[in-house]
């Protein structure tokens, strides 16, 4: 059973991934139309290969875009930051375990999620990235789905549901995520499977 579940659980990571690889071009398309409002944009996701699509479509596109990602050094994050606080750059693209946390992004009022994260609290610490003192405008945070069924909706209708998240979006006030977070990552994975195998269950 333990090795079942395992098993499982990698094949959802990596329907995780290829869940945002296939929306790499959509998610751009949809950033692009931000920008060209005149609009800089803050995106996050997970994935290398997800960073890396949507930064290069931007790029592409004639757009000034640079990434935030793990291993990083402190000194290169605060080049990369003082250069979108600055205006220099369009789109800041970043990994969000390294974008998502200590970060003040102000210069941008929108955030978008290409991928979303497992945690409640990542999601909500991120979103604070460009909603933090500073702040002028009112912010904006875009989450990009796939289509029913595909596991950024059920990740998503599991992470709305968590108080954190309906206070971060809709209270126009900041969270104290230490007060109200109970839920984490593992435990939105965990209820996501769970549904995945009743359903498979009930189709056999």
């Amino acid at each position: 059973e333990r090795s079942a579940k395992a098993e499982a659980m990698t094949r959802m990571m990596r329907l995780w991934e290829l869940d945002a690889i296939v929306r790499v071009s959509v998610s751009a398309e949809y950033i692009d139309s931000l920008i060209n409002q005149g609009e800089q944009v803050v995106v996050m996701a997970h994935h290398s290969k997800v960073i890396d699509g949507v930064r290069d479509k931007l790029m592409n596109a004639g757009w000034r875009v640079a990434t935030i990602r793990g291993g990083m050094s402190s000194e290169a994050k605060a080049k990369v930051v003082e250069d979108f606080q600055a205006g220099n750059l369009d789109a800041l693209v970043g990994q969000v375990e390294a974008a998502g946390v200590g970060l003040t992004l102000t210069a941008a009022c929108h955030i978008v999620f290409a991928q979303l994260p497992w945690s409640p609290a990542v999601f909500a610490q991120a979103c604070d990235r460009v909603y933090r003192i500073g702040q002028e405008r009112k912010t904006f945070v875009h989450v990009l789905l796939g289509y029913e069924k595909m596991l950024s909706v059920r990740v998503w209708n599991r992470l709305k549901g968590k108080s954190i998240i309906t206070d971060a979006i809709n209270s126009g006030k900041p969270v104290t995520i230490a007060d109200t977070f109970t839920d984490d990552g593992q435990t939105i994975m965990q209820e996501v499977m769970s549904d995945m195998l009743e359903e498979i269950a009930y189709a056999v």
